[in-house]
């Protein structure tokens, strides 16, 4: 499985679908149809999360202290691949360049 395929993108969709059905209590047509209509997975999830599929619910994020909000801030524990492990400073923007190519800014 090539998941840079169509084959292997249609099984993640798939999987992705099935699973967010589960959790949402709902039909996996019910998934497709909000992610199309909404434009994207996380709109699509709010909005059946709007219309009464509530199992899935937002987390509020606490207060970080100081310590915590520089890990947050850096994403120490989130390297984007082996390139940057050693260069924390660089992910933040790295990560921004990443959601803008893939047009997840919406």
């Amino acid at each position: 499985l090539e998941l840079g395929d169509a084959a292997g993108r249609a099984t993640v969709r798939h999987f992705r679908t099935g699973l967010l059905a589960h959790w949402l209590g709902c039909a996996e047509t019910a998934v497709d149809a909000a992610i199309a209509r909404e434009g994207g997975v996380a709109h699509g999830l709010e909005a059946l999360r709007q219309a009464g599929h509530c199992r899935i619910r937002p987390i509020t994020p606490g207060r970080l202290g100081p310590a915590a909000a520089i890990v947050a801030g850096l994403h120490l524990g989130d390297p984007i691949g082996p390139a940057d492990a050693e260069r924390p400073w660089r992910r933040k923007r790295a990560i921004a360049e990443r959601i803008n190519a893939a047009g997840l800014n919406r």
